[in-house]
């Protein structure tokens, strides 16, 4: 068929935007994951020098929050995320010696 059109069974449903390994098709286990990779990051913002709370980890923290995606609480959120705080803070992971 040459028409153009998408003659898939499942052509027209929705993605739910998990992915598609074990780990992060359940969504229990990737939030899970999620928090741990918060933790890790927080953690590591509070014990090194190097690292900074940055946007990434805020919008991390964001999406924990309850109605967090609520049209008026997502645009408050991401103003206060994008001024306030740096967008890329990491500094590197293993500091080489000179």
């Amino acid at each position: 068929m040459v028409s153009g059109e998408d003659h898939r069974l499942f052509s027209t449903t929705r993605n739910s935007g998990l992915g598609s390994s074990l780990g992060s098709s359940v969504p229990v286990i990737k939030t899970l994951g999620d928090i741990g990779n918060l933790l890790t990051n927080i953690g590591a913002s509070a014990l090194r020098s190097d690292q900074n709370f940055d946007q990434k980890d805020a919008s991390m923290a964001r999406d924990f929050i309850p109605f967090a995606r609520t049209i008026g609480i997502l645009n408050a959120t991401n103003w206060l995320i994008t001024s306030t705080l740096p967008k890329r803070a990491d500094g590197p992971l293993i500091k080489k010696a000179e």
